[in-house]
């Protein structure tokens, strides 16, 4: 699978987070398979900016799985999922 390029025309001279002031229709998401760092969450909150959106590995199963069936046919061959009955 090939990876998107990402651009953030808006960041500031010596900063090493995302500035989201300039830019009003913009929305972000950080996505990780595991948990946030500190610096992750305090930045995602940044007062003053708009929020930008977690998604830890849990979440990111519940929306793939949710949302699965509306995927392009393409990317369901991609990636061949299949949802399964586990029991408790």
């Amino acid at each position: 699978m090939q990876a998107l390029p990402i651009e953030f025309p808006h960041q500031r001279q010596g900063d090493q987070g995302l500035s989201r002031r300039h830019t009003p229709n913009a929305q972000a998401c950080f996505i990780t398979t595991t948990g946030y760092a500190k610096r992750s969450l305090e930045e995602a909150n940044r007062e003053g900016f708009k929020r930008i959106g977690l998604v830890n590995g849990r979440r990111l199963v519940e929306i793939l799985a949710d949302k699965y069936p509306e995927l392009p046919d393409e990317l369901q061959e991609r990636l061949r999922l299949r949802r399964v009955l586990i029991p408790e």
